[in-house]
């Protein structure tokens, strides 16, 4: 299991990880040249907020590898003790440890999160309040497990029954997340956010030229 560990950090912690810190190089470097859109001040604080989340991108980076390394560790084998004490068929005795492991994730990720919402505060970006993020988070968990669990159903489903199941799953899995691109934007996204038509003629139409 930790050559698994060894790979992820090799093939994508450190890469991501020396991207982030050169990016953060390359906008301090920029950062002190002449503001030519933006305002001084409006450049300067652009700058900042930048560097800021990369900086604690490299911190989600690290933590996604220790959490990688407890899951491998302690976590799978805590699911199977656990989950195995539950009288229940093979097939809801699976549906219910990738239930709890996106559970206990989103639980363990819910820190970074308020980090990130704080950084956005911060710079103006986000005027939320904790009420409100906090319902924000309970909408996420609720729809994200909902979807899931079907999605998980079905997968497991498609592996028990049919015999070309890694193809299957894929096209499964593949026309699924089409579907979601249609759905996000009319269905889940007026669930967080209040949108409105925009007023300005002149950008409107220049927006639909571009497009």
């Amino acid at each position: 299991m930790y050559i698994i560990a060894l790979v992820y950090l090799l093939l994508y912690i450190i890469p991501a990880i020396i991207l982030d810190i050169l990016q953060i190089k390359h906008i301090k470097s920029y950062s002190k040249q002449k503001a030519v859109i933006l305002s001084k001040k409006d450049y300067e604080t652009a700058a900042n907020y930048a560097i800021s989340k990369l900086k604690l991108s490299i911190t989600s980076h690290v933590f996604e590898f220790v959490l990688l390394i407890f899951w491998l560790e302690y976590g799978i084998s805590f699911l199977i003790q656990n989950c195995s004490m539950q009288t229940i068929s093979n097939f809801g005795l699976n549906w219910l440890m990738l239930m709890s492991f996106v559970a206990i994730n989103a639980i363990l990720h819910f820190p970074l999160n308020l980090l990130y919402k704080k950084i956005d505060t911060k710079y103006g970006f986000n005027k939320q309040n904790m009420k409100s993020f906090l319902i924000d988070c309970i909408k996420t968990i609720f729809i994200v497990g909902t979807l899931l669990g079907i999605v998980f159903v079905l997968l497991l489903w498609i592996m028990e029954t049919i015999q070309l199941w890694w193809l299957v799953g894929f096209i499964f899995l593949f026309f699924f997340i089409i579907l979601m691109q249609l759905i996000y934007p009319t269905i889940i996204a007026p669930m967080f956010n209040k949108f409105t038509p925009l007023k300005d003629e002149n950008l409107k139409n220049r927006i639909h030229t571009l497009l």
